[in-house]
């Protein structure tokens, strides 16, 4: 969890606190899913969140059907129905998103489409254009300084062609490009397409220059 974004979700975390112990609101924390390796960033979360808020009133789940079924973290309508059963009335819902993309909006429609329990949907790290910054200062840290290699910042992407989100991947990779001049941003899917950056490496004279790129 990059820094500046860390101090938000500890202030988030203590709000949170405030909000379960005095108004009968769960917390629920939704990820993409994640298992191996991956999950050990959840873990780390996890042990940080119970610092501030109840066990009791927590809830994780997996925003992605096909990984909840391969983990054990529940769907989100499975978890809203848990948090419903153990007698909230509301629950506030924390993505663990980058980017509000598509599984966002997903997750939005199954808040909105609740009965008999109230959810509000929090924002994904990179919500508004303030949080790229902050979150950048600390990506920083890990890329390769200029004399040693080029660095290619990783971003999931969205397959959807028309989804508004592509305008912050591309706004994103423009700002690296701009603001480091060994750094560039490759979508997974969709953009920034992954086979144009490379051969923006090439144009700018990256791919001649550097023989290590790190993958970050």
């Amino acid at each position: 969890m990059p820094g500046g974004a860390g101090v938000g979700v500890k202030a988030q975390s203590n709000e949170a606190a405030g909000m379960t112990s005095a108004s009968n609101t769960a917390l629920v924390m939704a990820s993409f899913g994640s298992g191996g390796r991956g999950r050990v960033a959840l873990d780390i979360m996890q042990e940080a969140l119970a610092r501030h808020v109840p066990p009791s009133a927590t809830f994780w789940c997996c925003t992605s059907r096909t990984l909840a079924r391969t983990t054990d973290l529940p769907g989100v309508d499975e978890t809203l129905d848990q948090v419903a059963r153990a007698g909230f009335t509301r629950a506030l819902v924390q993505p663990l998103h980058v980017f509000p993309g598509s599984e966002y909006e997903q997750l939005a429609g199954l808040c909105g489409g609740q009965t008999g329990l109230r959810a509000t949907l929090g924002e994904t790290l990179l919500h508004r254009r303030e949080y790229v910054r902050e979150a950048l200062a600390v990506v920083e840290r890990d890329f390769l300084p200029p004399d040693q290699g080029c660095n290619l910042l990783a971003l999931h992407g969205c397959r959807l062609r028309e989804h508004p989100v592509n305008d912050m991947y591309l706004g994103v990779a423009r700002l690296v490009a701009d603001l480091y001049p060994h750094v560039l941003a490759a979508g997974i899917e969709g953009v920034p397409d992954f086979q144009a950056v490379s051969a923006a490496m090439v144009r700018r004279g990256l791919a001649a220059q550097y023989r290590r790129v790190r993958l970050v």
